[in-house]
């Protein structure tokens, strides 16, 4: 029993369902060319020893990689002149030494391409003939399709009722990553770039949860997501009211200055008549005094 047959349908019918919304929607990153890959070196080169075995075979390219689902499209290049039996022949033998390698978990004929509306399917529809469609097994090491080592982090430090500092763990292949995205709470916090693992956050509420994650872009634009990593702010220490906020101190007052700037002026002012009333006492005092003396003499 081959190779393929011992594999679970399912995947396939998966991949296939994947790559044909991809193609319909244009909604994720577009398929590319001569980009790195799982098992790059040693499938290229297993790819001319095929190429050499089949026969009516001239070579077989790699087309489209889809570095996002371990997923490449070869096409297959045949002899001048071969007729579709001929040729469908060769395509099913490529197809069948590819399913003995260890490395890879599926192929299947690429059916993407093949628009029955412009003529471009083969006799047979279903499948475009000399395209096949081949998944390699995931490897957790390869930073290609895993930028993340295991065991990385996201930390939030310094956790201040209104901000914190988030760091990070750097990925596997620093020159492959453009930038890093931090998201909070489902929102977009910054974008930084791939030389930069750490992060101030402000304009937090004090004795809110918060839910932070990392992701990273590659030069390609597919995202990896990240670590993540949970947080409540505490408690403001002092009757400050948070920056922003109704009530807030400006710079150079204390929060209650000027609530309290009415009471300060009535006291001023009922002090200052107290001292008028105590000197025309006084002044009244000593008049008296001496208008007395002078009665006596």
């Amino acid at each position: 029993m081959s190779k393929w047959n011992s594999k679970k349908p399912l995947a396939t019918l998966g991949l296939l369902a994947w790559l044909a919304l991809t193609a319909a929607t244009s909604s994720l990153p577009s398929a590319r060319a001569n980009s790195s890959y799982p098992f790059e070196t040693r499938f290229e080169q297993d790819l001319s020893s095929i190429a050499l075995k089949v026969p009516h075979v001239d070579g077989i390219q790699v087309t489209r990689v889809f570095d996002f689902i371990r997923t490449v499209v070869i096409r297959i290049d045949y002899a001048g002149g071969l007729p579709d039996s001929k040729r469908i022949t060769s395509q099913n033998r490529v197809q069948e030494e590819l399913q003995e390698e260890s490395y890879i978990q599926a192929v299947e004929r690429d059916s993407i391409s093949c628009i029955p509306e412009d003529r471009s399917c083969p006799p047979w529809p279903g499948f475009v003939i000399g395209e096949l469609m081949v998944m390699f097994v995931d490897v957790s090491t390869d930073p290609t399709i895993h930028p993340w080592p295991d065991g990385s982090t996201l930390v939030a430090s310094n956790v201040a009722p209104t901000s914190l500092t988030l760091t990070w763990t750097s990925t596997r292949d620093g020159a492959n990553i453009v930038d890093y995205r931090i998201f909070g709470s489902n929102n977009l916090f910054a974008t930084v770039s791939n030389m930069t693992h750490s992060y101030f956050v402000a304009g937090l509420m004090p004795e809110s949860p918060y839910s932070f994650r990392v992701g990273a872009t590659n030069v390609y634009g597919d995202y990896f997501s990240g670590a993540t990593t949970y947080v409540v702010t505490p408690r403001p220490t002092t009757n400050v009211p948070v920056p922003g906020s109704a009530g807030a101190a400006s710079p150079g007052h204390t929060a209650n200055s000027d609530s309290n700037q009415p009471t300060s002026l009535f006291l001023r002012y009922w002090y200052i008549s107290l001292l008028g009333v105590a000197l025309v006492a006084i002044t009244t005092a000593v008049v008296l005094v001496r208008r007395r003396n002078l009665s006596r003499g």
